[in-house]
Formats: structure tokens, sequence, C-alpha cells
């Protein structure tokens, strides 16, 4: 398997995303065998896209209402991609974006 992994600064457009947090937005599909899930873990805005028979997905964070943490890959577990996405040090972003 592979994936890719990237940390996007989305600046004033993560405040946006952020907003959508701040109303609940929370939404879960499922449908043969591939699911979607936008919701809160740990008080950050998270995306999940997986289908498992083709064992391809994507995971994604907003750190800091400003940092996008992705990881989209394919022939891995979803837990593979969490994995990677929690790899990236969130509280340095966090920090990085104090400072702005």
């Amino acid at each position: 398997g592979r994936f890719t992994l990237t940390v996007t600064d989305l600046g004033a457009a993560g405040a946006l995303t952020a907003m959508a947090g701040a109303f609940n937005l929370e939404s879960s599909s499922e449908s043969e065998g591939r699911y979607e899930k936008v919701g809160e873990v740990d008080g950050r805005m998270t995306t999940e896209e997986y289908d498992t028979g083709a064992r391809r997905g994507e995971y994604s964070v907003l750190v800091a209402d400003r940092f996008l943490v992705q990881a989209e890959g394919e022939g891995v577990s979803i837990e593979e991609l969490k994995a990677a996405v929690r790899s990236v040090g969130f509280s340095q972003l966090e920090q990085l974006a104090q400072g702005d």
C-alpha cells in the first residue's frame, strides 16, 4: 500500500470550516462497503472516507482552525491513515497558529 500525507495552511478559509463545526456539523453515510464521516474528534473537525473493498481512503483533521492534516492512500487500512495523520505534531501546529 501507499499513502500521501499533506499539511495545508488554510489561513482564513480554515476559520470558515471551524464555523461549520460550531454548528455541530456531523454526518455519516454508508453504502456498498464505503462510508463517509464528518464530525469532531478530540475537539477538532475530522473527515473520514473509506472503501473497504478497494482499501482506499482519506482521513483529515483541522488543527487550530487553520491547518488541514490529511492522509489519503490505497492498499492501506483506515487505521494506518489515522496513525499517519496523528504522527504530525498537532501541538506544534497549534503553537505556530498562535504565533500569528
